[in-house]
């Protein structure tokens, strides 16, 4: 544990006798972790497996649970709901509290700490450093100046030699995107990248390719601050035009002459709401794009190959994002409640599966087509609508055209009579008078 060394004497006095009225938070031995044993368990079969070839028996998990992470964030998203974006950000285990002024700083930490206490988390108090200016977060460094780029990220690029085989071209589109929040027109500079990897058979590296390459690198020496604008600050107003593409920039200028930028997010944007299904028989696609004007078109899509459940994500998103295309529109907003797409799109997650691969390498085709894209997480229940659609779509086994009346029935036609239940005696009669009354039966 930790303390910032930029704090004046009185405001670490302060975090430390915060600290010292919460000292139960930490867990500074194994004892201290509610319960689990602290005492070693003796060795016993935990799982076993019976195939043709024997039985293999192991005294450990041999794999790991695939949805624990998932668990946990839906944990700290419910009990952090209140503090989420106004003094709290958490993502699994990495845990930010937040402060716009120095003095109130003590007092978000005790409003942290209650809720830990509330439901009995404990915080490792090696990882944990309280009162600093700036930090690394979820791979990007946040400061009291706004949020900046990983450093590692940027120099990993920049010491990257020119791909020489399609692997490498990827690897580099992707360490791109994980950059793509601080680059200028990033599809713009990385579209001869993306149009090398449609040559699946041949790859070609050419001068394009090259200027682009450095190009890329000279501008990653001087990547912006990405800043949340202040209310009633003036903010100055630019627009750049490319060949296949335009972006709007607002910028602030600080009193040290550097230059904020923050994407403006145009208003006539097109909004695309999508959910995918897949069952043990069929899976589908539902798709709901709400229009500039707010109309909304609905679409129950099933598809006539198996899919599995991230398959059918990915592919509701194709579809919704080549509709949006199709129809003309260039500002795109894309929700889905489905995390491990939304993170594998940002480029938070890497994908290690070839068809995955491939699903990513289709939407940033279909992103250069785009003036604005952006993917968004959301709630299940914020996604009711598109999630019935799918449903409704993997259900179906004839998927003519047709008309279906759906009809609210607020109570039910069949009337309820509650028939009184009347006891008559049997063995149990004898016991219950005695319990009741203290008498015996005449015979005893």
């Amino acid at each position: 544990m930790r303390i910032g060394s930029h704090l004046g004497e009185e405001a670490k006095k302060e975090i430390t006798l915060c600290l010292q009225r919460n000292v139960d938070i930490f867990a500074w031995t194994p004892q201290d972790l509610e319960g689990i044993d602290p005492q070693p368990q003796r060795t016993g079969r935990i799982v076993s497996f019976i195939t043709s070839e024997g039985t293999f028996c192991y005294v450990a998990m041999p794999f790991g649970l695939k949805n624990d992470g998932v668990t946990y964030q839906r944990l700290v998203d419910k009990i952090f709901r209140p503090q989420i974006g106004r003094n709290v950000e958490v993502y699994v285990n990495d845990m930010l509290v937040k402060s716009k002024k120095a003095e109130e700083h003590v007092k978000d930490l005790e409003e942290t700490f209650s809720v830990l206490r509330k439901y009995k988390l404990k915080l490792n108090p090696a990882k944990c450093a309280f009162g600093v200016q700036g930090s690394r977060f979820l791979g990007f460094m946040v400061t009291q100046r706004g949020i900046e780029a990983n450093p590692l990220k940027i120099k990993a690029i920049i010491d990257m030699k020119a791909p020489t085989c399609l692997n490498e071209a990827q690897r580099l589109t992707g360490r791109i995107v994980a950059l793509s929040r601080f680059i200028s027109k990033s599809a713009e500079k990385s579209l001869p990248f993306f149009k090398t990897l449609r040559k699946a058979k041949t790859f070609e590296w050419g001068t394009p390719c090259q200027l682009a390459f450095e190009e890329l690198k000279s501008y990653l020496a001087r990547l912006p601050l990405l800043v949340k604008p202040s209310p009633g600050e003036t903010l100055y107003l630019y627009l750049s035009i490319a060949p296949r593409l335009s972006v709007s920039y607002s910028f602030r200028k600080k009193k040290e002459n550097n230059y904020l930028y923050t994407i403006c997010i145009p208003r006539s944007e097109v909004v695309v709401t999508r959910d995918g299904s897949s069952t043990a028989q069929d899976s589908g696609a539902g798709i709901v794009i709400t229009t500039s004007q707010g109309e909304d078109l609905e679409f129950a899509i099933k598809f006539r190959f198996k899919a599995s459940n991230n398959e059918a994500e990915y592919e509701a998103l194709v579809i919704g994002m080549r509709m949006a295309h199709e129809a003309g529109d260039r500002h795109l907003l894309a929700y889905s409640d489905y995390q491990l797409v939304v993170k594998q799109v940002e480029g938070t997650y890497k994908a290690k599966e070839e068809n995955m691969i491939q699903y990513l390498q289709q939407i940033a085709y279909l992103k250069t087509k785009f003036h604005y894209f952006r993917i968004i997480q959301i709630p299940r229940e914020e996604n009711a609508k598109a999630d019935s659609l799918s449903k409704l779509a993997s259900g179906l086994e004839d998927c003519r055209t047709r008309h279906i009346t759906i009809h609210y029935i607020p109570e039910t036609r069949v009337p309820m009579a509650v028939q009184p239940i009347a006891m008559g005696q049997d063995w149990r009669t004898p016991i219950i008078t005695w319990i009741e009354e203290g008498l015996l039966p005449e015979n005893r």
